[in-house]
Formats: C-alpha cells, sequence, structure tokens
C-alpha cells in the first residue's frame, strides 16, 4: 500500500519550505497583523472578518512575538498583504500568458522525496 502524504508534504516536495512557507503561515499572518498593525482589521472584508473569529481572533503580544520569529514569518506578512490587494475589483491583472512561463517551471521542477 502507498504511503498517503499531507497536502503539506506533496507542496513541500514540488516546491520546496520557502515557497510553502508563507502559505502554511497566511491564517497566523492575519492574525499577526490585526494584534500588531493599527487599522488592519478595518480592511478587512466581513467574511474576512468573520473567518478570524473562527482562526482565534488576534494574537496576543506573546503569540505575536513567537509569530514574529519563524521562518517565513515576513514573507508570510507580504504574502498576505499581497492577497489583501488582490480582493480590489478595479485592480488591473495580467492575462495568463503573463504568467505561463512562471507555472511551467514550477510544474516542470524535479519532485523531491
Amino acid at each position: 500500500m502507498p504511503v498517503r502524504r499531507t497536502g503539506r508534504a506533496e507542496i513541500d516536495s514540488r516546491v520546496g519550505a520557502a515557497e510553502s512557507g508563507p502559505v502554511r503561515l497566511h491564517v497566523a499572518a492575519k492574525r499577526y497583523l490585526c494584534a500588531v498593525e493599527p487599522g488592519y482589521y478595518d480592511q478587512l472584508s466581513e467574511a474576512s472578518r468573520f473567518t478570524l473569529t473562527m482562526q482565534g481572533g488576534p494574537m496576543s503580544a506573546e503569540q505575536a512575538g513567537r509569530f514574529a520569529a519563524l521562518p517565513y514569518a515576513g514573507d508570510a506578512v507580504a504574502l498576505r498583504r499581497w492577497d489583501e490587494r488582490a480582493k480590489d475589483p478595479q485592480a488591473e491583472v495580467p492575462g495568463f500568458p503573463r504568467y505561463r512561463g512562471l507555472l511551467l517551471g514550477l510544474i516542470q521542477r524535479p519532485v523531491s522525496d
């Protein structure tokens, strides 16, 4: 019987921890930003505010300090900010051809064990 891997392990094996780490910390980054950045909570959509309550709410000062010390925490915060900006319905976004080379390169990378 083949060994089943978690989604995180599968992603890590395909793109590496440096790429998957910020994604894994996405929720924690929202909780962190709500705790340390005045006004960040007010920028969240209604749905994101609701899910924040389900995800534990803003971090305590102690939790925020531990988060900030994690590998990829800074990248996770940057990713979170990009995600929030991506929700702008007026944003101009390049079409698929702009990303084709990047995507092909990612799927053609060797899979590590």
